[in-house]
């Protein structure tokens, strides 16, 4: 990421709060993990995807609202996910094919096992840090392409949405603040399709 960029993200995420730094990573990694949802589906050796998805729900669910969220239970699913996702990585690691799936998985999986490493102390810098994984996931993507230079505009348009998240849970004020948050998670999954239509292709060769 060019350092003008990194400063957005870093000068945007530092002063929120740590709820809605959650809801921006979670947003961000949500994007992307259709990624790791068609490569579960293909591989038996990899099984963490619903996991995953269950513990970045789990982090997310205090901000939203949710009347069945509590700090233990968020705890349980990223306890769980960290240990079944650190054994796809370890997977992973050891397979024989690594072309551009594995290495756009790779990418995710590293976001995730950070994320549920450090999910108690969510600063700038881990939004930082998952908004390179996931900017690298497009970087990867174009650098495959027979026309990069049309794919690369993905890349910016990719950080261009990381921007307005922030932007706008930043805006957020507390009357109306779940409902930006419940915004900013809802949209990240309609975005995430063009991940699984990119992951769909990859397994389709």
């Amino acid at each position: 990421m060019p350092f003008e960029n990194s400063d957005v993200i870093r000068n945007l995420s530092a002063p929120l709060p740590a709820d809605r730094r959650a809801v921006f990573i979670v947003a961000a990694l949500t994007r992307v993990l259709p990624i790791y949802q068609v490569y579960d589906e293909r591989h038996r050796g990899v099984r963490g995807h619903s996991a995953g998805w269950d513990a970045l729900s789990g982090m997310v669910a205090l901000p939203l609202g949710r009347r069945w969220a509590t700090p233990e239970k968020a705890e349980q699913k990223i306890a769980h996910a960290l240990s079944v996702v650190a054994n796809d990585a370890e997977w992973l690691e050891n397979h024989t094919e690594f072309g551009v799936a594995e290495e756009m998985l790779q990418e995710v999986m590293q976001a995730l096992l950070l994320v549920f490493k450090s999910w108690r102390k969510i600063d700038a810098e881990l939004c930082l840090q998952v908004a390179n994984s996931v900017l690298e996931v497009d970087s990867i993507w174009a650098e495959r392409r027979d026309d990069p230079i049309t794919v690369w505009v993905g890349v910016e348009e990719h950080f261009q949405r990381l921007a307005r998240d922030l932007q706008e849970l930043a805006e957020a004020r507390p009357e109306n603040a779940i409902d930006v948050y419940r915004l900013v998670n809802g949209r990240a999954g309609r975005e995430a399709m063009s991940y699984l239509e990119r992951a769909e292709a990859l397994r389709a060769k």
